[in-house]
């Protein structure tokens, strides 16, 4: 079965395979750890089929304190 064309009133930029649908993150304290838990909905809407998709989680103790931030993780490693 053929895939499935673009329909054209999306306007999904040229030449990308995944968009981004939806977006949604929780982060959960129980008392002694915290629990991050990261959602998307994708769509493909390339020719070919996804077979991974990597994410990036980035944290920052101090915004805008970019040096006092890397330095607390490099002394306090997340787990």
């Amino acid at each position: 079965m053929p895939p499935a064309q673009r329909r054209p009133e999306q306007p999904y930029a040229t030449g990308s395979a995944l968009v981004v649908e939806h977006d949604a993150a929780r982060l959960h304290y129980d008392g002694s750890k915290y629990r991050l838990t990261m959602r998307r909905r994708l769509r493909n809407t390339g020719d070919e089929p996804v077979t991974r998709y990597l994410i990036r989680i980035s944290v920052d103790r101090y915004p805008g304190d970019p040096e006092r931030s890397n330095a607390h993780y490099r002394a306090h490693p997340l787990t």
